[in-house]
């Protein structure tokens, strides 16, 4: 009876400790994730968990020597993890998984006269506009260091560094113009595409991380 009285008690002690630990934040973010928000719940002085998503509202233009190009990245990019903090100031290590709402997609289009694929040329206008898109996976876990806590009251400041560790990726190839009719054509598209999924396979492995943002905590 002693025995059961005293773990009433110490439970009775523990969880108004622990709830009053217990706190809730939001944040707005922008980086290499996107641009977006977090919300955050602290469920010790040393655990909270985080959930976010981001988006890219624009894709990238430019001009290459012989045409023009575009990169759309993914729609949306979401997170969801657990930072751990050692009691550092506001310093704290994070692991988790990044979602990936879609492939990123490239378009050229040559302006050059021809355009060369697996060693054969082709006019412009045989080839048309080449579309590409790379497929990141649907999820890749990440890991991350970072400073400023999100939650606690008030509003501050706090920025994440690391990586998420992208699987194998797959490379997608077409074309427009009318050579894409031709089964030479689409042999030699896809011999391209092979040669393009080696090289991404091979370095494009890590998606760093560099976030920066602004938090309110309840």
């Amino acid at each position: 009876m002693l025995c059961r009285h005293l773990i009433t008690a110490a439970f009775a002690l523990a969880v108004p400790a622990v709830a009053s630990a217990q706190s809730f934040g939001v944040a707005a973010r922008a980086g290499t994730l996107g641009f977006g928000g977090e919300a955050a719940y602290q469920i010790s002085d040393n655990f909270a968990v985080r959930a976010g998503v981001g988006t890219y509202p624009f894709s990238i233009t430019g001009e290459l020597t012989d045409g023009r190009y575009e990169i759309t990245p993914p729609s949306s990019l979401l997170n969801a993890g657990v930072d751990f903090y050692p009691g550092w100031l506001d310093f704290r290590i994070g692991a988790g998984m990044l979602m990936i709402g879609d492939e990123t997609q490239f378009d050229a289009q040559y302006t050059g006269g021809t355009v060369v694929i697996d060693g054969q040329e082709y006019t412009d206008e045989e080839a048309g506009t080449v579309r590409g898109e790379l497929d990141h996976g649907a999820a890749a876990p990440y890991a991350n260091i970072g400073l400023g806590r999100h939650t606690g009251g008030g509003i501050g400041i706090f920025a994440d560094f690391g990586a998420a560790f992208l699987g194998e990726q797959n490379v997608t190839l077409t074309a427009t113009g009318p050579a894409a009719q031709n089964a030479e054509f689409q042999d030699r598209l896809d011999a391209e595409r092979e040669d393009i999924e080696t090289e991404v396979r091979k370095y494009v492995k890590v998606l760093p991380i560099i976030s920066v943002g602004i938090r309110f905590g309840f």
